[in-house]
């Protein structure tokens, strides 16, 4: 099981604009909160990791599989 600390180092390396993160029961949801001014294109799209497993997949996965319940928001500083 993959924690936040580890998910988050592993989305920096991904997307290095990042200032926010959702949490929810299957993974964690690394993004920036202006990015939702664009209608995607490289650099806009949210950074999934699993917790299961660490792996980081697109917001695509989400849309078909599913992260389960929102835990939590999270900012960062």
């Amino acid at each position: 099981m993959v924690n936040y600390g580890y998910a988050y180092e592993k989305a920096k390396t991904l997307k290095d604009n990042i200032n926010a993160c959702t949490e929810y029961e299957r993974g964690y949801v690394f993004y920036n909160t202006e990015d939702g001014d664009y209608d995607g294109g490289a650099g806009h799209t949210p950074v999934i990791i699993l917790k299961e497993n660490g792996r980081a997949v697109n917001y695509l996965y989400n849309m078909v599989n599913g992260l389960g319940e929102e835990i939590k928001d999270i900012d960062i500083k």
